[in-house]
């Protein structure tokens, strides 16, 4: 496929992120093209082999030609179709990628920043064991937190919603 993005495609409805790269395009802060790049996921396209052609007959009516269909077979569709097909599944890889990273980043938290011990009002440094001898980490409340987000983005991207 080309480099040059052909399009944009906007899921709807938009995050509150895109919403304001809307507003900033409004209020001139942006322009109208870098405001829709900026809420859409860039279409790259054009490369999509035509294998047909529909032609005006002389007697005024479409007619259809598709000379690889006699050979190969094979049913035609629109190439902005295909297109439009082509950039709504780009669109959920972005939005899976996001889901992903995000994860990714909330579990990066949790093995760079535990402790496996605290420091005792005493001044002494003490670890924790369970019940079955093994060590506990200590992890900060943020980490929970971030890593409780990335497991509920994770669920709705699962299941289809927008995370």
């Amino acid at each position: 496929m080309s480099a040059k993005p052909a399009g944009v495609f906007v899921r709807l409805p938009l995050s509150e992120e895109q919403k304001q790269g809307m507003y900033d395009y409004v209020s001139g802060d942006a322009s109208m093209e870098d405001a829709i790049r900026g809420i859409g996921t860039p279409v790259i396209g054009g490369d999509i082999p035509i294998i047909g052609t529909i032609h005006i007959g002389e007697n005024g009516k479409p007619f259809f030609t598709a000379p690889e269909l006699y050979s190969v077979g094979g049913d035609v569709v629109r190439q902005s179709d295909a297109q439009a097909q082509i950039a709504a599944l780009e669109a959920e890889v972005v939005r899976l990628r996001g889901v992903i990273v995000e994860s990714v980043d909330a579990l990066t938290r949790v093995t760079e920043e535990r402790s496996t011990r605290y420091q005792a009002k005493n001044g002494r440094w003490v670890s924790i064991q369970a019940d079955d001898g093994e060590r506990c980490d200590i992890i900060h409340s943020d980490i929970t937190t971030d890593c409780e987000a990335a497991i509920l983005s994770a669920h709705k991207a699962l299941k289809g919603g927008a995370a």
